[in-house]
């Protein structure tokens, strides 16, 4: 395998994982990003296969309530967690 094909793997790869980690610690920014991203691609007077990658990139529209302190608890981010997590650090002492 040639060099530049192993570096635009890597790349590709640090790519997504880079999205990943950005949507979920700054996931209103990711939106309008990925919104205004899809409204360039789904101008009027653009190419059909133009407009497919819009729709594609379009986001998920938020429903109010959406977001940190809405208690979903989806991305494991917010305070309202109702998962329960234990200390690892404590010993249970059983009488």
């Amino acid at each position: 395998m040639s060099a530049s094909l192993q570096l635009l793997i890597v790349a590709v790869i640090v790519g997504v994982f880079a999205w990943r980690a950005f949507k979920r610690y700054a996931p209103k920014t990711a939106w309008r990003l990925q919104a205004s991203l899809s409204y360039q691609f789904e101008r009027a007077g653009r190419p059909s296969w133009s407009r497919a990658i819009g729709r594609w990139l379009r986001p998920l529209e938020t429903v109010s309530g959406d977001g940190c302190g809405s208690g979903c608890s989806s991305c494991g981010g917010c305070a309202t967690n109702p998962v329960a997590k234990t200390d690892p650090l404590s010993i249970q002492l059983r009488s």
